[in-house]
């Protein structure tokens, strides 16, 4: 097998040519996103090359510590081999890796995710500030009128409100109102207290 040229104590990347036309991709050492990504141009070259291979491979036997730098290298590895229509298979790498490698590839990506939506359009925005402004001022209306009419109810002397509320509030309470101190059990025929 040959190597990458990369250091094999922090990682390595190997490529072996099977005689069916599958590349078998060998990873190994310790994957660590300290050490930087690992670069994908020897494997696109490989990929790339005439007779190109149909299928993509993996052996991980001697894969030690892995992080995300280890999925970020297999996500770019599987891109660039749908896009050259190279079918992955998911055997050999660990349990682990094989299901975060699944699940990242079962959402697609969304191009404008990150992007902030633009300012509405001028008419737009008119329109809504229309709509705020006419329903505003109709509860503006109503409650102007509602006051001239409570302030002509009373002038003329027909005006209906509520001096003492918490009086209204213990009303009926018996014993128990008389408890608050309000006074209002000294009115009231059922109060037994003088």
């Amino acid at each position: 097998m040959e190597t990458t040229g990369q250091v094999a104590a922090k990682r390595d990347v190997g490529f072996l040519l099977e005689p069916d036309n599958t590349l078998i991709v060998r990873i190994a050492g310790r994957w660590n996103i300290a050490d930087g990504l690992a670069a994908t141009d020897e494997l696109k070259k490989r990929i790339g090359a005439s007779p190109g291979p149909e299928q993509v491979a993996f052996d991980t036997t001697d894969l030690g510590e892995w992080d995300s730098s280890l999925l970020s290298f297999l996500t770019k590895l599987k891109d660039y081999c749908l896009k050259k229509s190279i079918s992955v298979a998911g055997q050999g790498l660990p349990e682990g890796v094989a299901k975060l490698l699944a699940l990242a590839s079962a959402v697609p990506e969304k191009k404008d995710a990150g992007k902030a939506m633009g300012r509405e359009p001028f008419l737009s925005r008119v329109g809504e500030a229309t709509l705020k402004t006419g329903a505003s001022t109709g509860e503006m209306l109503a409650f102007i009128g509602e006051a001239c009419l409570a302030l002509l109810r009373l002038l003329r002397g027909n005006a209906r409100f509520r001096l003492y509320p918490p009086l209204y509030s213990n009303r009926g309470a018996g014993k128990q109102g008389c408890r608050l101190g309000t006074g209002y059990c000294r009115r009231s025929r059922s109060c037994e207290n003088p």
